[in-house]
């Protein structure tokens, strides 16, 4: 058995159902049904997980789970685990005694984030949805841990064989000011709008095309080591330089063709007036230039590629 600590949580993005917002899909995997009862009003769990194959500070592993009630609404959460132990090993993480208490914990914590969003939204829930220390409960952990020891050995050579990609890192030539910082959450914060927050887009079209070529979890690494003040010197590892350039390119596209009005809350939470938006775009261009200088980072398909993720609508 190898213990992690919980560090923290982020919630990925909360959404309600209604007649207005009929993309709210289905988790990939529920909780067992019975098709001799109403599942409405249940809660649905499913879980994905990441983990770092190197040591970069520490061993690092992320559970994301998402809870969905039918025909209420839905929570997509990220609980981030590490440990510093110089003996650690995947192999023995990968295991029922440390993955279950993993996700039990992840579980509680995201269910809580979830009622506490649901009252803050003024949104009622059925009688004993969120009940979770259940026998059915504890099996289907059960289950999903044995689903990430199957998958975790599926990808563990690729891993393996990926390490550069994580060992190398970068520096990218990010201004050292101040408000220059403003530039990573300006960026992640148009995505995080056309891929889940803002309805006036397309958001279920948008996270097909945008995570077919990105994975979903690597998107997520990557935004909150952008965002964290704890790595402001910017280095990324190649796999992170690769993606940031197709994020830059996006955001860009998006806010350079007339949709300024869709963001204009993201402008003034960060208070960014028009003339400093400019500048940041400006910025980005020149940084998105820098993602591809090295002939090892630069694509052969990269306009054919960044031609499908651009078609968000």
């Amino acid at each position: 058995m190898e213990n992690v600590k919980f560090v923290k949580q982020h919630v990925l993005w909360f959404d309600v159902f209604n007649v207005e917002n009929p993309d709210l899909k289905e988790p990939v995997f529920s909780l067992p049904k019975d098709t001799k009862k109403d599942r409405s009003g249940y809660a649905e769990i499913s879980y994905k997980f990441d983990y770092n194959p190197v040591n970069d500070k520490g061993w690092h592993f992320y559970c994301y789970t998402t809870i969905r009630i039918t025909q209420v609404a839905a929570i997509s959460i990220r609980t981030h685990f590490s440990t510093n132990r110089p003996t650690f090993s995947w192999d023995r993480f990968f295991s029922p005694d440390s993955l279950v208490p993993v996700i039990t914990l992840s579980t509680e914590k995201a269910m809580l984030r979830f009622v506490r969003f649901c009252e803050k939204n003024g949104i009622s829930l059925p009688p004993n949805c969120h009940k979770i220390n259940t026998p059915e409960n504890e099996i289907f952990t059960l289950f999903t841990a044995n689903d990430f020891m199957n998958y975790y050995h599926s990808i563990k050579s690729i891993k393996e064989r990926s390490k550069k990609i994580y060992e190398i890192c970068y520096d990218l030539p990010v201004p050292k000011s101040k408000n220059a910082r403003k530039l990573f959450p300006l960026v992640f914060s148009v995505l995080d709008d056309v891929l889940f927050n803002n309805r006036s887009f397309n958001r279920s079209h948008n996270r097909d095309s945008f995570f077919e070529n990105i994975l979903e979890m690597e998107y997520y690494s990557l935004k909150f080591k952008s965002i964290d003040p704890q790595y402001p010197t910017y280095r990324f590892n190649y796999n992170d330089i690769m993606n940031l350039r197709i994020c830059l390119d996006c955001a860009i596209h998006l806010l350079e063709n007339n949709k300024l009005d869709y963001f204009s809350n993201i402008f003034k939470h960060l208070a960014i007036s028009d003339e400093e938006l400019i500048v940041y775009i400006s910025i980005a261009k020149k940084l998105q230039e820098k993602c591809g200088d090295n002939k090892n980072l630069n694509s052969t398909n990269w306009d054919d590629k960044i031609r499908l993720i651009r078609d968000f609508n």
